[in-house]
């Protein structure tokens, strides 16, 4: 049967879905992907929606820690994807990362000037700096 991807109508959300759930579906069904697409939640991160695990389901490499640059709080609930972008390397040779503008949806530039999404957990209230996240490449 036919597979429907819902994408959102602002650009950056839009993208954000493309890259983390709806091209992993779209490789594994036209069986470019090397890996299955996984709803077993082994570790790695997981899709708030369908619980799918995409650490090597596309043939890309898993998910990367970083260190992020700057501490900031949130309201808890929900996994983000921010853009952010690779400012260097920390002392325990992680890449640190800095988020870019948090007001995000609808600004296509801040794709352009990302290096890929820092994740940010669900559960999470207060990131500090030096904290470590995942990070997905773009």
């Amino acid at each position: 049967g036919a597979v429907y991807v819902g994408l959102p109508g602002n650009p950056v959300a839009a993208f954000t879905t493309w890259k983390i759930i709806a091209s992993r579906i779209a490789r594994q069904i036209s069986g470019q992907a090397s890996g299955q697409i996984s709803s077993q939640n082994s570790g790695q991160i997981t899709g708030g929606v369908a619980g799918l695990t995409w650490a090597h389901c596309d043939g890309e490499a898993a998910a990367q820690r970083v260190e992020i640059s700057q501490s900031f709080t949130r309201r808890p609930g929900r996994q983000e994807f921010r853009p952010a972008k690779i400012i260097g390397v920390s002392a325990s040779g992680r890449p640190t990362v800095r988020l870019l503008d948090h007001s995000f949806s609808a600004k296509i530039s801040l794709i352009c000037r990302s290096d890929g999404f820092a994740v940010i957990p669900a559960h999470s209230e207060r990131v500090t700096a030096g904290d470590c996240l995942e990070f997905v490449r773009l």
